[in-house]
């Protein structure tokens, strides 16, 4: 899916993921309480230096591993579970033990080739998260893993959860989670008051991530985020939709762009997998409408892309939307027929067509060009 390159803007892409974890040698914490897989017989952990275990055993061990990281999870046992990981990857059980203890739900595994599946939610009202980590072992204990795609942000980092409700903040250590957790709130808040609570079964749940630096922002969703986004909002099938932050590019920001930010994202969480189906246009458009009030930095953006557009000005294609030289007039654009739609429609109309876009009966392209022109008339 194209990537948002301008920087005032998050972009939402769909990914499937499907991370099996009800196999065998599966544990869970919390709720679920600990399943293991008896018939999994123990694994040696061989000599410090010894050869990677071989391909062969890699999923017999992994299930072993994920039994055992799953007991001492649960009994808060950290020395335990630190002594799973050789000397030379113990910080890395230090990171893992301090984030899954945070987790709510949490249940690890190993599939079929070998990795380390686990799933977790950040809070009682927040959906799953799921995460295949490829492990690296030295005999029976884990020296390091490979960068999975997606790369999840507590892989490598300390990281802080903050939560209200609904609402999740997970954050590097060094980021000021309770501050983001606040703007998070904010966001979902205004985006309830514009019409969209209980819109394809959104309740408020909210959950914001944000990486220590721009390369795990990148590889929090395959790398593709890129080029100068300031967040994108991750859409997982069967999953929690996640919305993701760049810290460095936001960390100039003040506290109500980056407010209008989340809420820019948090429409892309409450509009769904229904609102998908939209051109790219009215997604983005409902998107900025909504945050348009609350976001100074949005306002001047795009007051100034929009001021040169023609008096014959079309609403914008996706391919628009992936150009870094015609980007930010198509946000602008976007915008602009939106509003044009909820002057001559009103809101509910313009809900009801962004979720139902091919089955609701929308006014046609021309019809929706003539309201996104009359609309920049007006601002002119």
């Amino acid at each position: 899916m194209p990537a948002c390159s301008h920087p005032g803007r998050g972009v939402t892409r769909r990914r499937l993921l499907g991370v099996a974890v009800a196999g065998a040698g599966v544990a869970g914490l919390g709720g679920c309480g600990i399943r293991t897989d008896a018939s999994a017989p123990p694994a040696s952990a061989g000599p410090t230096g010894a050869a990677s275990t071989a391909t062969t055993d890699r999923p017999r061990t992994t299930r072993v591993v994920a039994g055992r990281l799953g007991d001492a999870l649960v009994a808060g046992d950290r020395t335990g579970f630190v002594d799973l990981f050789t000397a030379g990857a113990r910080s890395l059980g230090e990171v893992w033990f301090a984030a899954w203890r945070s987790f709510t739900d949490v249940a690890i595994g190993g599939s079929a080739d070998g990795h380390l599946e686990l799933t977790w939610r950040l809070g009682e009202e927040a959906g799953t998260s799921a995460a295949a980590l490829p492990i690296k072992f030295l005999g029976a204990l884990i020296d390091g893993v490979d960068d999975p795609s997606p790369l999840p942000i507590w892989l490598r980092h300390p990281v802080v959860l903050a939560r209200s409700g609904p609402v999740s903040v997970l954050a590097a250590a060094e980021v000021d989670a309770d501050a983001w957790l606040e703007h998070a709130r904010t966001a979902a808040d205004r985006v309830r008051d514009a019409g969209l609570d209980g819109w394809h079964g959104w309740t408020g749940d909210v959950v914001v991530e944000i990486p220590v630096d721009s390369r795990d922002f990148d590889l929090r969703d395959a790398g593709d985020a890129g080029s100068g986004a300031a967040a994108y909002t991750v859409r997982e099938v069967d999953h929690q939709d996640v919305v993701v932050v760049d810290p460095m590019v936001t960390r100039a920001w003040s506290d109500a762009d980056v407010a209008g930010l989340l809420t820019h994202e948090v429409v892309h969480v409450a509009l769904g997998v229904s609102g998908d189906r939209a051109p790219m246009w009215v997604r983005e458009g409902v998107a900025d409408w909504v945050a348009a009030p609350w976001w100074p930095k949005l306002r001047a953006e795009n007051r100034a892309a929009s001021a040169g557009a023609p008096a014959d000005a079309e609403l914008p294609t996706d391919a628009d939307f992936a150009d870094p030289d015609t980007v930010a007039r198509a946000y602008a654009l976007a915008e602009a027929a939106v509003a044009g739609i909820v002057a001559e429609h009103g809101r509910d109309a313009l809900l009801a067509w962004a979720h139902d876009w091919a089955g609701a009966p929308a006014p046609s392209a021309a019809a929706l060009t003539e309201l996104l022109r009359a609309e920049l008339a007006r601002r002119r």
